[in-house]
């Protein structure tokens, strides 16, 4: 995802107050909470029903008065007794167990004081994204990431965090954040919907107007050989769902990495040599092979995508892209130059190009190309390098 500073700093360059602006890639929202911030009135799109609660939740007025009453209510309350999960569904959707039976117990305690009166709709909103990540903290899942790796047997049976106890550690950070949060201008507001299909996802949620900025991530590849966007989401979905007011966001992992850009595979075998040859001026890799037609799949989407975009913005509007080369099958995948090419095709000058280091780099700068083949991980040759430079493209619309 972008970073905080990276978003602030091109709002403050590009974003004026009063504009409108759209990201159809949203996730958590940090484009949208920069340009808000700067007074733009923002709308955001993303696949994933979280990443509309976490957006709906980082924007809303709170009262921290009530925030701490709830907080209080939480803390003082012994959590009801509860049935390893018989009342409420907690992620059966996976067959192999991703919550102890602690945790499980512990989080249904959480959600019965939660639904046991009506709640406003900020403390629902908070509750629910602080519940969320509660959920991923007292999971199986490895470090802590939002990949579904589980850590192995005999740290599972170690792993006994409490959920409670998480949950109000992590809701008090939330009323600090709150308490010293930059003052918002602007307006912010999250669509659940496909950016494939960008203009229907708009009109239902009553956003028909085209915009003056368009500012954007989109992921760097498909959800399946990135970052596997919907495992984890849909165990936290799985929880959160069960909070009054929230039952609409239960969404199988499945589900939201099909709608992912290259999540479901359409590209037939035989139609490879051609999208080869189209594409192959930003991947060089095999020619038809299950990567290759992930990427074409990925592409064909994502010019999709800019398709549907270009139709949103009004004339000598903006278009920002923050993109990056991730590798696929030993190949760099010139995502900026694909980009570049599409909207050019659409009438859209671009005005600025530019890169720089990606700051703040969580993943390694080399990692196993063969991690999970045993036999091949101390061979020399099998690292790859990831993902170092991020880049930045400016556009505007001539007609």
């Amino acid at each position: 995802m972008i970073a905080d500073p990276l978003a602030e700093e091109l709002s403050l360059e590009f974003v004026r107050p009063g504009v409108s602006l759209l990201d159809p890639f949203c996730g958590a929202g940090r484009i949208l909470l920069a340009g808000a911030r700067n007074g733009a009135n923002c709308v955001g799109v993303d696949v994933n029903p979280l990443a509309s609660l976490l957006v709906q939740a980082k924007s809303a007025n709170y009262s921290v008065l009530e925030l701490e009453e709830f907080l209080c209510e939480i803390e003082r309350s012994a959590l009801p007794r509860a049935s390893r999960g018989k009342n409420m569904d907690l992620g059966t959707e996976r067959k192999v167990a991703w919550f102890s039976e602690d945790a499980i117990d512990e989080m249904e305690g959480i959600l019965t004081i939660i639904n046991s009166k009506a709640r406003s709709k900020a403390i629902t909103l908070l509750a629910g994204a602080v519940l969320s990540a509660t959920a991923r903290e007292v999971s199986y899942c490895r470090n802590d990431r939002w990949k579904l790796h589980r850590i192995p047997a005999n740290r599972r049976v170690q792993h006994k965090p409490s959920a409670k106890a998480v949950f109000c550690r992590r809701f008090k950070v939330a009323i600090s954040e709150i308490k010293y949060e930059p003052f918002v201008m602007g307006n912010c507001k999250a669509v659940v919907g496909d950016c494939k299909n960008l203009k229907a996802s708009l009109e239902a949620a009553n956003e028909s107007g085209q915009f003056d900025v368009v500012f954007t991530s989109p992921p760097y590849g498909d959800s399946k050989t990135t970052v596997q966007y919907g495992g984890m989401s849909s165990i936290c979905l799985s929880v959160i769902s069960n909070i009054n007011g929230l039952e609409h966001l239960r969404m199988s992992g499945k589900e939201i990495d099909t709608r992912c850009l290259g999540g479901r595979v359409s590209v037939a075998q035989e139609s490879a040599p051609f999208m080869h040859d189209r594409f192959s001026v930003y991947w060089r890799g095999a020619t038809s092979n299950s990567a290759s037609l992930r990427v074409y799949q990925y592409l064909s989407d994502l010019e999709k995508a800019c398709l549907e975009i270009a139709g949103q913005v009004r004339r000598h509007g903006q278009v920002i892209f923050v993109v990056a080369r991730r590798r696929v099958g030993g190949w760099r995948l010139h995502l900026d130059c694909f980009v570049e090419d599409v909207l050019s095709k659409l009438k859209f000058e671009l005005r600025l190009k530019y890169d720089r280091k990606i700051k703040r780099k969580l993943l390694p700068c080399k990692v196993q190309r063969f991690a999970r083949l045993k036999s091949l991980r101390k061979h020399k040759g099998n690292t790859v390098p990831t993902m170092s430079r991020e880049f930045i493209l400016i556009f505007e619309k001539t007609n």
